[in-house]
């Protein structure tokens, strides 16, 4: 008798993770209300007792991958890309926590728009509570992408077959490796978020987004190049370059001459950019380092 695929493949890297949230993290995909998963969970060099842990959960989905060598984030995440055999790939984080019927949700929600290749949700900040909502509406999410990643990558599923079908990879980054791939699937797919938050996200001080502010930068300007020169119909300076990377970031400039660097770039893009909603972005982007927040 032929072992059914499942339906969904849960992606998960562990490296420097606190024991108790990654207990939380663990439990929330085991207690979905969807059990037809499989639950693939890399050991990207964690500690001990964290490896420990990994291999005492008992349960049949889980699959503990990895010889506790570091390769990094964006190579876990495509070695789970390659061994995936669920028709969808949701992403897991290891200090996060899914709500109950957050892949249930998401199932559905790409089951009745089968245009969709990639979508995730809103998301609930810990410890502060707060809901941060995403664009829902297609177009959109691509307007977002001149600037950063619409989804919530913790909270993303991805429809595998196209994954696969366009050999796509998350790029070689030390962050920022969601939107490197999401850029990818800018011309030719669509992505969307459900409303309803269905993941409780951690910010603390040791996650990766804050730990990567020094070289998020110039990930972002590596990454947003092609776009930029396809805007600008020419390379963009490393001015240019420079400024539209502060939009992924919570620097601001620091100096008169860097504002007028960032002023004269918003002004440059409420003339190239495609869309009233890009517009409206890059005004808000600009309002946003004025107000500092």
């Amino acid at each position: 008798m032929a072992v059914q695929a499942p339906i969904v493949s849960v992606i998960m890297s562990v490296y420097r993770a606190e024991l108790a949230w990654l207990k939380q993290a663990v439990s929330s995909i085991l207690n979905q209300s969807l059990t037809e998963f499989e639950f693939l969970i890399y050991n990207d060099g964690a500690a001990e007792n964290i490896t420990k842990y990994l291999h005492s959960i008992d349960d049949q989905r889980v699959k503990i991958v990895g010889d506790g060598t570091n390769k990094g984030l964006a190579a876990r995440l495509n070695e789970g890309l390659a061994a995936a055999t669920g028709k969808y790939i949701a992403r897991m984080d290891a200090d996060d926590i899914s709500h109950p019927t957050r892949l249930e949700q998401q199932v559905a929600f790409m089951e009745q728009n089968p245009h969709l290749t990639a979508s995730s949700c809103a998301y609930r900040l810990l410890p502060s509570q707060k809901i941060v909502m995403l664009p829902t509406n297609t177009q959109h999410c691509r307007d977002t992408l001149w600037f950063t990643s619409p989804l919530c990558h913790p909270a993303t599923i991805m429809r595998r077959s196209i994954i696969s079908d366009l050999n796509l990879r998350y790029p070689d980054v030390p962050c920022a490796q969601d939107y490197g791939l999401w850029l990818q699937l800018a011309e030719t797919s669509q992505l969307s978020n459900l409303k309803q938050p269905l993941l409780d996200y951690r910010q603390h001080g040791d996650s990766i987004t804050h730990r990567s502010f020094s070289k998020k930068m110039a990930v972002l300007q590596q990454l947003q190049k092609p776009l930029l020169t396809k805007l600008l119909h020419r390379e963009p300076t490393k001015a240019e370059q420079w400024a539209h990377s502060l939009s992924g970031t919570p620097q601001r400039p620091a100096t008169l001459a860097e504002w007028q660097t960032l002023l004269r770039w918003v002004i440059t893009l409420l003339t190239k950019l495609p869309s009233i909603y890009a517009k409206t972005f890059a005004l808000k982007f600009l309002l946003r380092k004025l107000l500092n927040r």
